[in-house]
């Protein structure tokens, strides 16, 4: 037996020699697959990874390996993403320039508003080495550690020759775009930082040595599809979709990729604590609704709907109102969190099919709308009884936080107006009369005021459309205009802020690329209007989805 041990000693001992070593190409090429990020990596990029650095540098893959657009070059490449970094396959080139990273430190700094020429410059110092074509220095941190010693000894192997030359450091991570200073990073540290142009160095001075200076993970950041802006003191956090779910802080400090993709979702709906979404999904080869974890991507099948569109969560986040188109079960329902106790609301006709739903604060009732023939709206209690049409001629109805009001759009007066009826159906009121067509009425969180759209379509070519929010009293007194948009995308999604102190409104049905703001916000008193965050080029749009506490 003793025997049989020091054997697997020594063939251990002998395999980390072995795992040691470098790669030949062939052994580079191979595939291999990290189960960290269900990604994998093969030939060329495979062996460029292996050779300039590996995980510490570039992290892992994020994507698989496909053709994408470089703006910049105007043309198709091969592209992976990875934590850290970018690869992109230019054939034509000589190695090792066959493979070119992204400038994604600048990349980074334009998605978060920032022109790094504009930034402070350095002054020369000694033992930093200093470039003069940013003007910006780079200098140790400690004794022989710091951005100047990690710098020197990291780099791409362009000679074959021992050691890292400043060629190479230089065409890892290019010049320093920055001067050293305090900021945020994406995990929430808050850190000594300095921008280069392929990089971002972190010091971390509570690490081990060998750590205590990292990279940024700019590949997960430079892949957001929109820019952010820097709004002090905005509070929480906001939900957007674009090529996937993010978590953006609403101040614009730190952005965060979920892990959910944008793959259609249809009137997707998202509990109350933000951390989970009810959507229809594919999920063990079959559609149904389900759950999906924003936090870990998990998801929770609850039934084998394969028309099931979510509607609404319950207030304490256990329940689920959801559409169904399927023949043997059209109608609303309500179910379970967990899959169980599916109740049919109100059975849908060829004429008439509930939509939507909005629940009371305490969970017993819901109210919706019916469209077809039909355009009514409806109160019903949550275990099915209880059915009573409230209003004869409305849609979008939303439950006030106390529970005393619900609010909705009409147009029964020939013009779409905002209203508030009673959940018994008396006391309706009318808080719009304009001409212009006011519609899609959203509660601030202590209930006082509402939020909507107000349109306008000018007449001739284009027929350009002007649209503005208001906010106003939930008496109907005191309307004032916060927001206005003129072009040919349309404001829509408002969401209020927690506290109640701001309202965003997201730019939707945009018809081209590169339209402009895609969220923008305003105060609650109209006193001031700014952009949360603007969409980028073919892969960026961004929806609001909504506005969360922190």
């Amino acid at each position: 037996m003793r025997r049989i041990v020091y054997q697997l000693q020594a063939m251990l001992a002998l395999a980390l020699v072995f795992a040691a070593l470098p790669l030949s190409v062939a052994e580079a090429q191979a595939r291999v697959c990290f189960p960290e990020t269900n990604q994998c990596l093969e030939g060329r990029f495979r062996e460029y990874w292996t050779q300039n650095g590996g995980l510490p540098v570039f992290g892992y893959p994020v994507t698989q390996m496909a053709e994408e657009y470089n703006f910049d070059l105007e043309q198709s490449f091969m592209t992976q993403w990875f934590e850290r970094g970018r690869f992109e396959l230019h054939p034509e080139n000589p190695r090792p320039y066959d493979v070119l990273l992204g400038r994604l430190g600048a990349d980074v700094l334009r998605k978060m508003n920032i022109d790094w020429q504009t930034e402070p410059k350095g002054t020369q110092q000694p033992d930093c080495l200093w470039f003069a074509e940013t003007q910006h220095g780079v200098c140790d941190q400690a004794s022989g550690i710091g951005f100047k010693t990690y710098w020197q000894t990291h780099g791409l192997e362009f000679d074959g020759q021992r050691g890292v030359s400043y060629a190479e450091s230089l065409a890892l991570f290019g010049l320093p775009l920055t001067e050293p200073r305090m900021e945020t990073n994406s995990s929430g540290d808050r850190v000594l930082t300095q921008w280069f142009e392929r990089g971002r160095f972190e010091w971390h001075p509570n690490q081990p040595d060998q750590y205590k200076v990292l990279l940024g993970l700019l590949g997960n950041e430079a892949r957001v599809p929109f820019v952010r802006y820097n709004n002090p003191g905005l509070p929480g956090r906001l939900l957007v979709l674009a090529d996937r779910l993010y978590s953006l802080r609403a101040d614009g400090s730190r952005v965060t990729p979920l892990p959910v993709m944008n793959s259609g979702f249809v009137s997707s709906a998202f509990s109350p604590d933000g951390r989970r979404m009810a959507t229809r999904c594919t999920s063990g080869g079959a559609d149904g609704l389900c759950i999906i974890s924003l936090d870990t991507g998990a998801i929770t099948r609850l039934n084998n709907d394969s028309s099931a569109v979510a509607a609404s969560w319950s207030p304490d986040g256990t329940r689920i109102a959801y559409e169904s188109g399927s023949n043997d079960r059209r109608g609303l329902h309500v179910i379970n969190a967990d899959g169980s106790g599916d109740i049919l609301l109100m059975a849908g006709l060829p004429e008439r099919m509930p939509t939507g739903g909005s629940w009371s604060p305490d969970g017993r009732q819901l109210t919706f709308a019916t469209i077809y023939s039909e355009n009514a709206i409806y109160v019903v209690n949550s275990d099915g009884t209880g059915l009573r049409q409230i209003v004869a001629e409305g849609r979008s109805p939303t439950w006030s936080p106390d529970g005393s009001r619900i609010a909705f759009d009409s147009i029964s007066s020939g013009n779409w107006d905002v209203y508030t009826v009673r959940p018994d159906g008396s006391g309706l009121t009318a808080l719009t009369t304009s001409p212009d067509a006011e519609q899609g009425p959203v509660w601030s969180p202590d209930g006082s005021r509402l939020a909507y759209t107000s349109s306008r379509y000018a007449p001739g070519p284009g027929n350009v459309v002007q649209m503005d929010v208001y906010l106003v009293r939930a008496d109907g007194g005191n309307g004032i205009k916060v927001l206005s948009h003129e072009g040919t995308n349309f404001i829509g999604g408002l969401a209020w802020s927690p506290d109640g102190s701001y309202i965003a409104a997201g730019l939707t049905l945009c018809p081209r690329l590169g339209c402009g703001p895609s969220v923008i916000g305003a105060t609650s008193d109209g006193s001031r209007s700014f952009t949360i965050l603007r969409g980028e080029n073919a892969r960026g749009g961004a929806s609001l989805v909504d506005w969360l506490p922190e």
